[in-house]
């Protein structure tokens, strides 16, 4: 009897650690993908300045829990991320529109893929 409750105690510890971890990861991942879509709307509007700080934004936030995402996420993925950051920087230097918006779009489909990888729904449980 005192196993079984052992055992509970285990499997509720790792729900509930599992639940949190998607959550946190939602909360990184959107306010990326956020930042990252005002960026690309300040550059329909010409805005270039403003699109690079927020893409630098969203970097930073990418860079401080960089360490958390290659624990918790699996490499190819955060890696995906890493080159498209590497990619966009200078396509805003450059002011180049028509390839800044097809890579901030890869960037924001991989940061989103990360979130889809780690939420709690049926296709991930099986």
């Amino acid at each position: 009897m005192h196993r079984i409750r052992i055992c509970t105690c285990i499997l509720v510890f790792l729900a509930a650690a599992t639940l949190l971890n998607g959550c946190y990861l939602r909360s990184l991942t959107d306010t990326m993908t956020k930042a990252l879509e005002d960026a690309s709307a300040s550059v329909s509007t010409g805005d270039w300045d403003t699109a690079l700080r927020q893409t630098k934004e969203s970097k930073a936030i990418w860079d401080k829990h960089q360490l958390y995402f290659c624990i918790t996420l699996r490499r190819t993925d955060t890696d995906a991320v890493d080159l498209n950051f590497q990619q966009i920087e200078p396509l805003l230097q450059w002011e180049e529109e028509a390839d800044y918006t097809a890579a901030n779009a890869e960037l924001i489909a991989n940061i989103r893929l990360l979130n889809g990888t780690e939420s709690l729904d049926l296709k991930n449980l099986l």
